[in-house]
């Protein structure tokens, strides 16, 4: 049976800068394991993701903490069972337009990072229970 959680990061601050050290993903080993619900990518050095990221149809959720993420593709919003995201502390600039196709989303964690702005269809998410922004760089919240 194949893994239906992956865990490659950790929180813990140790002597290393990161747990594991994958710059892009998806990466090699993981670019075809579809059926993965569970994504533990917490402080491991990823700077891209890719459009590939649609691969995870069956993702409900995903931690990339503490990485160097300043955006996300389009195709992240193609992940349509995801219910949980975790992306504080990175430097991300901006949420795709798309990102309102989360139709499941409930826990969206945007604290600490570089946003000024998102997505004014971000109110959309009919599921959306928690919403964390703190430590950002807005100047108003969408209404809704």
């Amino acid at each position: 049976p194949l893994a239906k959680s992956i865990c490659l990061g950790t929180s813990e601050l140790s002597n290393s800068r990161f747990a594991n050290y994958i710059e892009e993903f998806p990466c090699v080993g993981l670019d075809k394991s579809t059926e993965i619900e569970h994504l533990n990518l917490i402080n491991i050095g990823i700077f891209n993701i890719t459009s590939d990221i649609s691969i995870y149809i069956n993702l409900r959720e995903i931690d990339l903490s503490l990485n160097g993420l300043s955006g996300l593709p389009d195709e992240f919003s193609l992940l349509e069972n995801l219910e949980v995201c975790i992306l504080s502390l990175n430097n991300l600039l901006y949420l795709p337009e798309t990102f309102n196709k989360l139709k499941k989303l409930f826990c969206l964690c945007l604290n600490n990072n570089c946003l000024c702005m998102l997505p004014e269809n971000l109110c959309l998410l009919p599921f959306l229970k928690k919403l964390d922004l703190y430590d950002n760089n807005l100047n108003e919240i969408p209404e809704g």
